[in-house]
């Protein structure tokens, strides 16, 4: 894409119009005719009004609340293929619909003399600027969530329609200031290319959504409405943020050509599909999928994971409003294990803090939340909780195979109470007579450099690990990769990374415990080359990166890699590493195929 972008700029040196640059959240190129998503009346247009009679008003809101929960609850019954999360989603919204405390806020509002419409929007802006002042990045984005519920309700007290189920006759991009996850279930179709929003945040359920839907998106564009008309044809670059109004000619033939470029190269890469991840000289390397959406299975059989790598079961805790149900999460992991239909799935236990909060746990205020109450020290200390996730896991490996891994390990203590809880969880469900698989392997995360000094007393009580490249890297370098101001130090070559990850790996295979690598370091294609030559047992990624590190792996020769790994271990830094590897792998991009 470097070219089409550099292309770009010189169109747009030129004409001065035509080009608008945003920030790219879901990949992808769309192409379609723009509309712009009718917005509901928003709360600046809500003056002050008395109301004339409380009774009557507080009685018009709860009218409106059941009408909006009825609305969800219509949509998800017309909404084919709902997947766990977008189930999820809407739950958040009803539960939000019936929340009194919400409802009284309003209500109070009404008995101090403010109509239906003015005492709703004082308690929903009100939440929104709570939510808008909160550290997190997640959090702030879930002010939006109760702006949506909000603007449902007012619609409704108005009397207005929505358009949620709206059909489009022809390849549609839509444009938004902001949307909803439910907005975007609803809107769901083939004609659906592309979305462009003027707000938008990186970790909000839209995007999550669109993501899993394949959907490009790009957020924070500015002057849409000064450059973008109304069926406007548009190409949106949901890799590079590019959006381009009316493009030229000579953008257009860019884009037909990458087009056909990436078609070809996913023509010759789906040929690999059911093959194996084999090196010229016989080396078998597995490749697992990164998943943490429901809807994400329809990606591993696509891309032809070996087996699912890594199960992030955070999005059911963070997309509600209170801790799920062992009934409700169970339910959830037997559709992922059945879902895979038959390959195994490494289940990984809550991985919250550092920049994933509970909106409904409280967190003590941390100067450094990556160094604190995070992950696996949240779970050991709300051990109830914990158990319960545990339970869950059990009662599904009943209908697959499963395997769990428990985050950020840097304690043997921390592993013999987790194997403690398993063991009488396990005891529990058999003296009730609950079906579970008793010989499930259990693993863990290595993601702390202090974990690696203890490793071989670690694998005393465990059946395999798995290296996680992203905490890793940011832990053995002291780079927050969240920091602008550091991130080029995020570097996943840096020579303490890539001889942590050998250390790692030699001291598995020497007890004969599985290892895998997880992460985006796994589907960085001069990373990957160097944990082929160092021999892991599996590499884990996201599923659209496992075609291009199949086809590299099986052009590899295993002898020629290790003489690679020899020369690299000798090097002083990343740059002479990437330019050393970037001659012997010329053909290899960091950038991805389904990116292009």
């Amino acid at each position: 894409m470097e070219e089409v972008e550099i292309h770009a700029e010189k169109t747009a040196r030129k004409e001065k119009k035509g080009l608008i640059r945003g920030m790219p959240v879901s990949p992808g190129v769309a192409e379609g005719h723009a509309h712009y998503l009718g917005e509901s009346i928003g709360f600046d247009q809500i003056e002050y009004d008395e109301a004339e009679d409380i009774v009557s008003e507080i009685s018009r809101l709860k009218a409106a609340f059941a009408r909006s929960q009825e609305e969800i609850i219509t949509l998800a019954k017309h909404v084919k293929d709902m997947s766990g999360q977008d189930e999820a989603i809407m739950d958040v919204q009803v539960m939000s619909l019936q929340d009194r405390s919400f409802k009284n806020k309003i209500i109070a509002h009404i008995k101090e003399g403010s109509c239906a419409e003015y005492a709703l929007k004082k308690a929903v802006l009100k939440y929104v600027e709570f939510f808008s002042n909160m550290e997190d990045s997640y959090l702030r984005e879930r002010g939006s969530d109760i702006e949506d519920i909000g603007k449902r309700v007012l619609r409704n007290l108005l009397g207005y329609e929505g358009q949620e189920t709206r059909q489009f006759t022809r390849k549609t991009v839509v444009i938004a200031s902001d949307i909803s996850p439910i907005d975007l279930i609803g809107l769901r179709q083939d004609n659906l290319k592309g979305i462009v929003l003027s707000r938008g945040g990186k970790t909000s359920h839209a995007v999550i959504l669109a993501k899993s839907f394949e959907i490009p998106m790009v957020i924070g564009v500015r002057d849409m409405l000064d450059i973008v008309k109304e069926n406007d044809f548009l190409i949106v670059d949901g890799t590079s943020g590019l959006v381009f109004s009316k493009p030229p000619q000579v953008i257009i033939d860019e884009y037909v050509r990458l087009k056909a470029e990436k078609a070809h190269k996913l023509q010759r890469l789906d040929a690999l599909r059911d093959l194996e991840a084999k090196t010229k000289d016989g080396y078998e390397i597995k490749l697992g999928a990164n998943i943490g959406l429901l809807s994400d299975l329809e990606l591993v059989k696509k891309y032809g994971a070996d087996h699912i790598g890594l199960y992030r079961t955070e999005f059911p805790f963070l997309a509600r409003k209170e801790f799920p149900s062992e009934e409700e999460q169970f339910l959830l992991y037997k559709k992922i294990v059945e879902g895979a239909e038959g390959i195994s799935v490494t289940i990984r236990t809550l991985d919250v803090g550092g920049d994933k909060f509970l909106s409904y746990l409280d967190y003590p205020r941390e100067q450094n939340p990556y160094l604190g109450w995070r992950s696996i020290r949240v779970s050991l200390e709300l051990d109830d909780i914990f158990r319960t996730q545990i339970r869950a896991i059990l009662k599904a490996s009943a209908f697959g195979h499963i395997k769990i891994l428990f985050p950020m390990i840097t304690l043997v203590s921390e592993v013999k109470r987790i194997i403690s809880f398993l063991d009488e969880e396990k005891s529990s469900l058999k003296k009730r007579g609950v079906p579970f698989d008793a010989t499930l392997n259990i693993g863990i995360m290595i993601e702390v450099p202090g974990a690696v000094k203890i490793l071989d007393r670690l694998l005393h009580y465990i059946n395999f690990v798995s290296v996680g490249t992203n905490d890793l890297i940011q832990y053995t370098l002291a780079v927050d990769r969240n920091n602008q101001k550091v991130a080029s130090l995020y570097d996943p070559l840096h020579p303490a990374v890539i001889s942590t990850i050998l250390d790692v790996v030699s001291i598995c295979k020497k007890n004969n415990k599985e290892v895998s690598i997880c992460g985006e370091a796994a589907s960085n294609p001069y990373c990957a080359y160097l944990f082929t030559a160092i021999e892991t047992d599996k590499l884990s990624m996201n599923p659209a990166s496992i075609p291009v590190i199949k086809d590299l792996i099986r052009k590899t020769r295993l002898t020629d890699a290790k003489k690679a790994l020899n020369r690299v271990l000798l090097m002083e830094d990343s740059s002479e590493i990437t330019s050393y590897l970037g001659k012997l792998l010329p053909n290899s991009k960091f950038k991805l195929i389904s990116e292009s």
